[in-house]
């Protein structure tokens, strides 16, 4: 599997009406376990 963060955090950086509870539902949803690996970085990547 790619990394995801770099493509999360572009994603954050250049749509602000995207909200971060929603890319974390989608994350956990869609990848499942990878969801906390995304919250541990969660403020590293905002």
């Amino acid at each position: 599997m790619t990394n995801i963060l770099p493509a999360l955090k572009n994603l954050l950086s250049h749509s602000s009406e995207i909200r971060t509870a929603d890319v974390e539902r989608i994350v956990i949803e869609r990848f499942g376990n990878i969801g906390s690996i995304y919250n541990s970085y969660q403020d590293e990547i905002l």
